[in-house]
């Protein structure tokens, strides 16, 4: 039976030390995005702390062995050797060193049908391995492409769940062999991880998934499950708020300023994407009695993570638009403005279907354009959400908002959640309906502008860059320094070969 590390849901105030209990005396890392600031840089730190524990650290390795990856999907030599070189570079700088087990395969066929929908993939398995999920998991990280399906992308398909199979088995196969107490994996839904994460779960190891804090100087951990896990965040969330020892009022100050550096264009967890936008900019139509604003997320963003992310209403954003679409054209009283996310300015078809219900009643807004999304967000008397955070922001905001999609703030009671289709209208068009109440916005923005473990080890300076013990790790991802790293290879091997007595030109 699979170990419980946290006892109770752990709050933001008790992420101080990892939660590592006693007994647990053997640690393994599987280094599977390392090109991905500041994933291993986040390992780095973690294996340095349990170093200092006296644990045994172990660390999966790919030497080039995968045939393309999610930060490498073509294969690219030259990307491999850059992973190499970081983690080597890494390694350098912990005061210890660690076994390093090379990931060795043995080739799968895996069958699929060209013919499959993405919904029939999704229900494919190998052994106790969502390998569907998986391989769409990666293949929408990869090609931006939340429309896809087999026959598009067969070769692909077919080389991910090959790969995902083998690796799959080469993790049931070594755990068994090594015996860790606990691993440590990196967000764990795309296909290597998330064959990893089933491993574990299939031989009953303990795992955490690790992924970025609430700012850049923190890290989170995830226990026994993926970061996606609506109902574990939910449940932090809530702990955080009732469990934490600050006041009342330095935890609201806390969520005033998640939602009011989100509106100014400063988000710490991520980079803005309305920093560029005006709010002097005037959208809305004043002569409407109503106005609804519909706040759109990216088509791709929580495409394969799971059945617990299966869409309640519609299967996509697409289709419930033309669900709304009646509602649009039956209220002259009525004005609706659709946002596009900007984070869609890639997707073209997506874009262009959008726009084929703009109208004299609706007014639809480009992903590029400088019109302020949290203006139009204080100006609408209505916020219609897809599980976009508009939905729990309109609610600070003092704005009655609709969420017709999954979210992880869907039970924290910030906004109305139809169960079905047949109540939307209703909502729509209450020119009545009251805001939900403030408190789960406040739990929402508290927890998510404090919680992770700060680092200790790694200074981060921004998103993708930053220094490990005080030093930069990247350094040979410039030109300069991948000849640096050349010419002192071709120095040991020049100095190897005269000690041989062997000619050097």
């Amino acid at each position: 039976m699979r170990q419980t590390i946290f006892q109770t849901m752990p709050s933001s105030q008790s992420f101080k030390t990892l939660p590592i209990p006693e007994g647990i005396k053997k640690v393994a890392f599987f280094h599977s995005h390392i090109l991905w600031a500041p994933h291993f840089e986040n390992e780095l730190e973690l294996i340095l702390e349990l170093q200092q524990k006296g644990l045994e650290v172990v660390a999966y390795v790919c030497n080039g062995v995968l045939d393309g990856c999610d930060q490498n999907h073509s294969h690219n030599l030259a990307a491999c050797a850059k992973c190499m070189l970081k983690r080597k570079a890494g390694y350098f700088v912990l005061p210890k060193g660690i076994r390093e087990i090379p990931i060795r395969l043995e080739k799968r066929s895996f069958s699929l049908h060209k013919g499959m929908s993405a919904e029939q993939l999704k229900e494919t398995r190998y052994k106790s391995f969502d390998i569907g999920y998986a391989i769409l998991s990666s293949l929408v990280s990869i090609t931006r492409d939340p429309y896809l399906t087999v026959d598009a992308y067969y070769g692909d398909a077919l080389k991910i769940a090959g790969i995902s199979a083998a690796l799959h088995d080469f993790f049931l196969d070594s755990l068994t062999q090594e015996s860790p107490d606990l691993v440590f994996i990196f967000n764990g839904r795309f296909a290597y991880t998330r064959a990893l994460v089933r491993a574990c779960e299939a031989l009953g190891i303990p795992y955490f998934t690790h992924e970025r804090g609430a700012n850049i100087h923190k890290y989170m951990l995830f226990e026994n499950t993926m970061p996606h896990d609506m109902e574990y965040f939910q449940k932090l969330i809530v702990s955080a708020w009732h469990e934490d020892p600050l006041s009342e009022v330095e935890k609201e100050r806390h969520a005033a300023a998640f939602f009011k550096n989100r509106k100014e264009g400063k988000p710490s967890d991520w980079y803005s994407f309305v920093d560029k936008q005006d709010s002097s900019i005037p959208i809305t139509n004043a002569s409407s009695n109503l106005k609804i604003g519909v706040f759109l997320s990216s088509e791709d963003e929580f495409f394969a993570i799971g059945d617990a992310w299966k869409r309640p209403l519609f299967s996509s954003q697409l289709e419930g638009l033309a669900y709304l679409k009646p509602m649009m054209e039956e209220n002259s009283k009525v004005h609706w403005f659709i946002r596009m996310h900007p984070n869609s300015k890639g997707d073209i078809f997506f874009q262009n279907e959008v726009n084929k219900f703009a109208g004299d009643r609706v007014t639809v807004i480009s992903p590029d354009s400088k019109v302020s999304s949290y203006q139009l967000l204080l100006d609408v008397d209505k916020v219609l959400v897809f599980g976009s955070t508009m939905g729990v922001e309109a609610c600070f905001w003092g704005k009655p908002s609709i969420n017709l999609d999954n979210a992880f703030y869907q039970n924290l009671n910030v906004a109305y959640t139809p169960n079905r289709k047949e109540d939307i209208s209703s909502l729509v068009f209450d020119e009545a309906l009251p805001p939900k109440p403030i408190l789960g916005a406040l739990m929402y923005g508290y927890f998510f502008n404090t919680f992770g473990y700060t680092f200790k080890y790694y200074e981060p300076e921004d998103f993708g860059d930053g220094m490990f013990m005080g030093k930069n790790i990247n350094w040979f991802l410039t030109k300069a320094g991948v000849l640096r790293a050349i010419k002192r290879r071709f120095s040991a091997i020049s100095t190897f070969l005269r000690g041989t007595g062997t000619a050097v030109n």
